[in-house]
């Protein structure tokens, strides 16, 4: 800055110090009015250099500090997250088929120790040849009466005391015209027939298929599709 200092000095006792005793048509004063006009210039021009240079260092001065501040945050955290203890899962009120009725409730609390979290049976897909075996193996319930309807906050179906399906297994339907857990594949199987993305699937135990849905719709995995 004292060489910035020195040409705005020089440029300030150019322009207050007037030639004396010469003309307005004189040479030498357009000259040395030329020249004061010139050194303006200059220095105008150094001075915006040295603003831009002043701006360059302070950028890098922040660049410099942030990436400081950032060595030091990728340090602290490189020790590892502080570990949290786990949520308990909640409960999601879960409305399906109207067709179904209330889960038994009288289920049998352990006396003591953490809760058991029942495992996830490996998903099976129905094929083209199982849902063949499964329509021959329906007996014709053709003059049957339809299931009563009950309220759609009713959750799941029980086991029918017609027809359970082959050994006993259970339908989840997570994409189709309705979704929900049953017992029986004549009524699943009409929510997913000739669906376009229609997603399903067969699990041994109730308890299995109640757990696998419940998972499934709190994850935002089913969908009723049209």
């Amino acid at each position: 800055m004292s060489l910035l200092a020195n040409f705005l000095a020089a440029a300030s006792r150019a322009s207050a110090e007037p030639i004396v005793n010469a003309d307005d048509d004189d040479p030498l004063q357009q000259e040395a009015a030329s020249l004061d006009a010139e050194i303006l210039a200059k220095v105008e021009q150094l001075v915006n250099l040295q603003l831009r240079k002043e701006h360059i260092q302070n950028r890098l001065k922040r660049k410099r500090e942030e990436s400081e501040s950032s060595t030091t945050t990728s340090g602290s955290s490189s020790r590892g997250p502080t570990p949290h203890p786990p949520h308990p899962r909640p409960t999601a009120d879960i409305r399906v088929n109207p067709f179904l009725q209330q889960a038994p409730q009288n289920v049998p609390q352990p006396a003591a120790g953490p809760a058991q979290v029942p495992q996830k049976q490996a998903a099976e897909f129905l094929t083209a040849d199982m849902i063949a075996k499964i329509r021959a193996a329906i007996p014709n319930q053709a003059g049957l009466p339809s299931p009563p309807a009950t309220p759609a906050t009713k959750r799941y179906g029980r086991a029918s005391s017609i027809y359970t399906g082959p050994k006993g297994r259970w339908y989840v339907v997570f994409k189709g015209r309705q979704i929900g857990v049953f017992d029986e594949w004549a009524i699943a199987e009409q929510y997913v027939y000739d669906l376009k993305n229609a997603d399903y699937r067969s699990y041994a135990t109730e308890q299995t298929a109640r757990y696998v849905f419940e998972d499934a719709t709190e994850k935002g995995m089913t969908y009723i599709l049209t």
